[in-house]
């Protein structure tokens, strides 16, 4: 059984820095040509990860990034806490009085939001392929797991973007968020009783 000690703790240490760096470093390079700098931190992420590095340099890969489950719990773990940080940030910055008198406006829109992606997901997974499905007598419930799935919102990265266009604390930001809660609470919901 593998256990957590120094090595885990320095190879963690160096993840960290390296992603830190070069998100930081090229995200100033990116800000100058108006670009945010979460669309640096999903490159990095895509270069570092099996892609690029992954692909071109195996070995410094899997020195970098091994496969040890302690190693990848510990940046896992990190990355959660950045989650739900940001949440917080996000749910100390929103007004609810604002969020309330736009409820109508972020019903229909969570409503809307909720409707076409599953309808664009559901309707293709019913004419799938057999050998796609790892049971075929159960092709509607994997495509009502698809088409909720498409359902949940990524409202930590929305939360994010709206950030750092400033316009968070903004009646469309304020908008966006409150649709995007109840898209997030309609589809969990959704999905727990598909999955259930």
């Amino acid at each position: 059984m593998n256990f957590l000690d120094e090595e885990h703790i320095l190879l963690f240490l160096v993840q960290v820095f390296i992603l830190l760096f070069l998100c930081r470093s090229l995200g100033e390079l990116f800000r100058r040509w108006k670009q945010p700098a979460m669309t640096i931190e999903l490159l990095v992420g895509v270069v570092l990860g099996p892609t690029v590095i992954g692909r071109f340099f195996p070995e410094l890969h899997s020195r970098l990034f091994p496969a040890d489950i302690i190693q990848q719990n510990m940046l896992e773990t990190v990355a959660w806490v950045g989650v739900l940080l940001l949440l917080l940030e996000t749910g100390l910055e929103i007004d609810f009085s604002v969020a309330w008198r736009q409820r109508g406006n972020a019903l229909i829109i969570a409503i809307s939001d909720i409707f076409f992606p599953m309808l664009v997901a559901f309707i293709p997974c019913l004419f799938l392929p057999e050998k796609y499905l790892m049971e075929a007598d159960r092709r509607i419930i994997f495509a009502l797991f698809m088409a909720t799935a498409m359902t949940i919102s990524a409202m930590p990265v929305a939360a994010r973007a709206l950030h750092e266009l400033n316009i968070l604390k903004a009646d469309i930001g304020f908008l966006i968020m409150s649709a995007l809660a109840v898209n997030d609470i309609i589809g969990w919901v959704l999905f727990t009783i598909v999955m259930g």
